[in-house]
């Protein structure tokens, strides 16, 4: 088993074609064919399911592709780890540009920049937080060097960005994070140890927003793949919309409403918070797969290859 074959199958699977994730990949798409029929004679089970529709990932396939992503994952904590080892590359200078979408963790934005900038002092890095699609546009456009992401695990980048400009993009997994509820300890819900959607439809919901342009809050008004998963069990009631995590917090704590947030987030939170509002798993799981995202014709990919290694989220394991 190799990691180009675990990528390979990635590749497929965020793409549902083999074709689509060879022009991805800038690899043929007999060269990817090849590697996951060897991967599928090694393990001795099918991973794909082809049909006109499109490629599939089997329940085998399935599971593969969950262990790959821990794989991953640790990979990554590795590079990291290693990090304090190796020689500071002192000369390496210029603006590193970050974007991130609103369910993304800052904690570990935060917790990369500073360990980044302990090694790298002459690099300097801005960082801005937008809707899912906007990111994705100040990559492609160039105004951003990376862009970090979170997305459901079954939702697809194609769904919000054309194929065209997709094939400049390249898009590496970094781990999983969970979505999770939060009520107020006051709430009958309180007592749930899970609560389903179509539960938590029944009641008024908060939505956290922040947003820096108000022209693009108009038009987006969540990060698209929730707004869309919830509308797929019924309509939701967003009574209150709020762009200051404080005043959010405090509106769940007060019953107001439900609310939505990472289980990476959720461990920053202030005690004093954690103290007054419940975190209830979501039924079915809604898992979310944290990406980062670079144009292939970027010239900041030194700058990207060197950050990278600092980001180390945590892996629902």
């Amino acid at each position: 088993m190799r990691l180009e074959q675990l990528r390979y199958l990635l590749a497929i699977e965020n793409n549902h074609s083999i074709n689509v994730a060879s022009q991805e990949l800038y690899i043929s798409q007999q060269s990817i064919s090849k590697a996951i029929q060897q991967l599928e004679e090694e393990l001795q089970v099918t991973l794909l399911h082809r049909t006109n529709q499109g490629t599939t990932l089997t329940e085998e396939g399935t599971l593969v592709l969950k262990r790959a992503k821990n794989i991953f994952a640790e990979l990554h904590a590795l590079d990291a780890d290693l990090q304090k080892y190796k020689k500071p590359a002192s000369s390496l200078q210029g603006t590193l540009r970050i974007a991130h979408n609103n369910l993304f963790s800052q904690h570990f934005i935060v917790t990369a920049i500073q360990a980044f900038n302990r090694h790298y002092p002459n690099v300097a890095i801005t960082s801005q937080q937008r809707f899912l699609p906007n990111v994705l546009d100040l990559v492609w456009e160039g105004k951003t060097d990376i862009g970090l992401i979170n997305v459901i695990s079954e939702f697809h980048l194609r769904e919000i960005m054309p194929p065209e400009k997709l094939l400049d993009f390249s898009v590496v997994p970094l781990s999983q994070d969970t979505l999770l509820a939060m009520v107020s300890k006051n709430s009958p819900l309180n007592v749930h140890k899970s609560l389903s959607i179509r539960t938590i439809l029944k009641y008024p919901l908060i939505q956290f927003l922040n947003e820096t342009s108000s022209s693009e809050s108009k038009n987006e008004m969540n990060d698209n793949w929730v707004l869309d998963l919830l509308r797929q069990h019924g309509e939701p009631n967003f009574i209150m919309t709020v762009d200051t995590l404080p005043i959010y917090l405090s509106a769940i704590a007060e019953s107001i409403g439900i609310g939505f947030m990472t289980k990476s987030n959720v461990r920053s939170l202030p005690k004093s918070y954690l103290d007054r509002i419940s975190i209830i798993p979501i039924r079915p799981a809604l898992n979310l797969d944290n990406l980062y995202v670079f144009r292939t014709d970027t010239p900041s990919k030194a700058l990207i290859d060197t950050f990278v290694p600092f980001f180390h989220t945590p892996s629902n394991n």
